[in-house]
């Protein structure tokens, strides 16, 4: 499933490139403020071999501040609520994580385009755990405090405004405390973004 999701991903955003703004302008060094929001599949990435995991429905909203400091290259860091979380199907408990993340994203701008790469730092403002047999929630109280990873993407603007985007982000540190095993996260999510 998660394949087939990433698979669709890729063609609808290659398909923006079809409809997206054409012009001759062109940025200019300047800061601009964006309102941000996406929607996509998250998933835990578990050191055990056993483990049976689904991707469940994951989102973010925030803003983000960009500052282009020569025609190509440019700085966002972004503030952004993200829920995260994965199904397992082992123990039969869904984990919902709720994070305040910073990314701060290094860009290369192409034309309408741009590709960007940057670490984030996420501050876990709550895990719940649902158990999928009795439909019980409740906290869960091995989860880290801090999620470290990196994030990745491409953004293409449809008018100086209005852009969409397409992200992965992969956790770097254990966010769960499991003895010597791991739990880290992923997310893939298509995102739109207004800029101010």
């Amino acid at each position: 499933m998660f394949n087939k999701f990433i698979l669709s991903l890729i063609l609808f955003c290659s398909s923006l490139t079809l409809l997206a703004y054409d012009s001759d302008d062109s940025f200019s060094n300047s800061m601009t403020f964006a309102i941000k929001a996406g929607a996509g599949l998250s998933t835990l990435i578990y050191d055990i071999e056993s483990a049976e995991v689904e991707p469940i429905f994951s989102y973010k909203v925030g803003g983000s501040v960009t500052y282009l400091f020569s025609p190509e290259f440019a700085i966002q860091p972004e503030l952004l609520f993200s829920a995260k979380g994965a199904n397992n199907k082992n123990i039969h408990i869904s984990t919902h994580l709720n994070y305040l993340e910073v990314p701060i994203l290094f860009k290369y701008v192409f034309e309408q385009n741009n590709v960007y790469i940057g670490p984030y730092i996420g501050v876990n403002l709550s895990a719940k755990g649902k158990n999928d047999l009795i439909d019980a929630v409740g906290d869960l109280t091995n989860i880290s405090t801090i999620d470290f990873g990196i994030s990745a993407g491409y953004e293409r603007f449809f008018t100086k405004n209005i852009s969409a985007d397409i992200r992965i982000n992969y956790g770097l540190t254990s966010i769960e405390d499991i003895g010597n095993h791991s739990t880290t996260n992923l997310t893939l999510l298509l995102g739109v973004g207004y800029y101010f």
